[in-house]
């Protein structure tokens, strides 16, 4: 049976988060406009949260918006203004929950650690002294699976990895290692209104060409959407190509479902392109749409790599060519030619050697 201490941190701790979450938002037509550019619409998202003081929303949405153009330098300065901005607020509330500790005002202290826990969420004081002023909380048990991670399991249980922290902290685990599978763990039962990761309600915009909503059957359009968004905001480009690969069978016309598997792909080459892996990155790149912001850049950086590769294979090969391995200086001028197939010195190195071992 809950005793009444669990049963009041329960009910502080879903008011806290639920008077957090429902402060008034002004839904701008521009967030909801299909015709605008994605990373346009959640900045318009993240200025909605900020102007209703929802800073992990607000950082949420402009994270987005970032991992769509890095390039952009007015987004980056924003960014790490309301990463600050939030650090300064979670460390003075953090200081104001700990004097209310030292003086045994237990509430006060947990509205201000959780107050810390809404700037930032990773804040392991705030949390370890929220778990001990919380006594036991409501909890379900849960046996890890093979593929788990704290992510995953927050994910799963609260609609947001964001509270992994939680789930780790509660059960005195570090949430940067893997739970192990097998063990049983507890996830405390909380409601998180606060993190509002649901697809954007569409909005019809009363133009000429607007045409009736098509049915999808077969398909929750708007859950796979909010799935591939918050799969790509967790830089699991992987998952979020998966579900948008799988909405545009249905729906080949969806514009986001295009969007988002665009900027997918196009991640995803630009990691295999830092993991020297240049060949799979063209191959991954090349299924980017033409004209697309930022692919003509990331297929740059690949051919800058490739040609630095063949230049380091050759420059390997004449080192065996000057100890007379003249096989392998062959070999490594010839994986210096599938990098840069106009490597003339390259080819005139090959048939140089290839004359002096049948000599």
């Amino acid at each position: 049976m809950m005793n009444v201490k669990t049963l009041n941190f329960c009910l502080i701790f879903i008011l806290f988060l639920f008077i957090g979450g429902c402060a008034e938002l002004q839904k701008s037509t521009l967030y909801y406009d299909n015709r605008i550019p994605l990373s346009r619409r959640y900045q318009a998202r993240a200025l909605e949260y900020e102007k209703i003081n929802e800073p992990q929303l607000a950082l949420y949405y402009y994270k987005i918006a970032y991992t769509f153009y890095p390039q952009n330098k007015d987004l980056e300065k924003k960014l790490n203004e309301l990463k600050q901005k939030n650090l300064n607020e979670a460390e003075k509330h953090f200081q104001l929950g700990m004097v209310a500790y030292k003086n045994n005002e237990s509430e006060s202290a947990k509205k201000e650690f959780l107050i810390t826990l809404r700037y930032y969420s990773e804040h392991k004081e705030a949390a370890r002294y929220l778990k001990q002023l919380s006594a036991a909380p409501v909890y379900s048990s849960y046996t890890v699976q093979k593929e788990d991670t704290f992510k995953k399991i927050s994910q799963d249980a609260y609609r947001s990895a964001k509270l992994d922290f939680f789930i780790a902290e509660y059960n005195d685990l570090d949430a940067k290692t893997r739970p192990n599978p097998g063990q049983t763990i507890k996830i405390p039962v909380v409601e998180t209104k606060f993190i509002d990761l649901e697809p954007p309600p569409k909005i019809q915009i009363k133009t000429e060409e607007t045409k009736p909503k098509k049915e999808i059957r077969g398909i929750d359009i708007e859950k796979e959407l909010a799935d591939a968004r918050n799969f790509f905001a967790l830089n699991d480009f992987a998952n979020s190509l998966t579900v948008c690969e799988k909405i545009l069978k249905f729906d080949p016309a969806n514009t986001e479902a295009i969007e988002l598997k665009n900027l997918a792909n196009l991640q995803i080459g630009i990691s295999l392109t830092n993991a020297k892996n240049y060949f799979q990155a063209i191959k991954v790149l090349n299924k980017v749409d033409s004209g697309f912001p930022g692919l003509d850049p990331a297929i740059a950086n690949v051919k800058i790599g490739m040609i630095q590769e063949a230049e380091t294979h050759y420059l390997t090969g004449v080192i065996h060519f000057n100890n007379k391995k003249y096989r392998s200086a062959i070999l490594e001028w010839a994986k210096a030619l599938t990098y840069n197939p106009n490597h003339q010195k390259a080819k005139e190195d090959i048939t140089k050697a290839r004359k002096l071992i049948k000599d």
